[in-house]
């Protein structure tokens, strides 16, 4: 949801994406550097990982844009569509819907009400069928 301001909320979001993310790499992270420092070789797969998944300055440098902008919606409008992925996953990470929040947005009332209904037909459904088991 973008606001006229810098965003607090979506900036908490980003940051607990951005800490589970870097959680649960770190075992790997730190046993592959570790390796590393002793002298010792890893394999090919293990540098890329450390070079693409393993490394999360990519986040960090987005999520220190997004924080220091005075226009939340502004600067997310204005990022890469790679930037705008990475946002993305970050907000998975933190467990939030994936949208990527923009100027526009979109009306989830019918969405809501669609689901709702769907869901009360389910339970509805159910509690047939467990009444005709029993029987």
């Amino acid at each position: 949801m973008p606001l006229a301001q810098s965003s607090p909320l979506e900036i908490q979001i980003l940051k607990k994406g951005l800490a589970k993310l870097s959680g649960n790499i770190r075992n790997r992270k730190d046993r592959l550097t570790a390796k590393l420092s002793r002298g010792e070789t890893i394999s090919l797969s293990d540098e890329q990982w450390l070079d693409n998944e393993g490394n999360t300055i990519d986040e960090e440098r987005i999520l220190d844009v997004l924080q220091s902008a005075p226009d939340y919606g502004k600067a997310v409008d204005q990022l890469s569509d790679n930037e705008k992925a990475i946002v993305k996953k970050l907000r998975e990470w933190a467990g939030v819907s994936a949208k990527v929040a923009g100027k526009k947005r979109k009306c989830m009332h019918h969405h809501f009400q669609k689901n709702s209904r769907a869901h009360n037909s389910t339970k509805v459904q159910t509690r047939e069928r467990r009444r005709t088991a029993k029987k």
